[in-house]
């Protein structure tokens, strides 16, 4: 898969993001699929070893992938998203304002469906 590909894939895995100034001053955060952001990020540190071999790589060479390595790398501990990778090292620096909270409601419901899967597995 192209770099161009793989980029498409992983923008279209991840919840949007609001085009403001506002969000890319900590001013709020988007929740994200731990699931998704587990897979994006694995896939750069397996591809590069490191955050940091990665992020030097792709912002020197003006990868296609560097927007969507930035994304998978500005999220905390409880996978919101910040606008700035600032923020997900310092999430109380940023306002409390989840700007997709109905996503709290489909991540809850997916953990509760994989907890039920997993009983009726065992």
């Amino acid at each position: 898969m192209s770099d161009e590909q793989l980029n498409k894939k992983f923008l279209s895995m991840l919840e949007s993001t609001p085009d403001t100034t506002d969000f890319s001053n900590g001013e709020g955060y988007v929740l994200q699929d731990p699931e998704v952001i587990d897979e994006i990020q694995k896939y750069f540190l397996d591809r590069f070893g490191s955050y940091y071999v990665a992020g030097r790589t792709l912002d020197d060479s003006n990868s296609i992938l560097y927007g969507a390595f930035l994304r998978a790398f500005a999220v905390d501990k409880k996978y919101r998203e910040w606008g700035q990778t600032f923020y997900s090292l310092h999430p109380d620096e940023g306002t409390d304002f989840c700007y997709n909270p109905e996503f709290e409601k489909v991540l809850l419901k997916k953990n509760r469906k994989n907890k039920l899967d997993q009983i009726e597995n065992h």
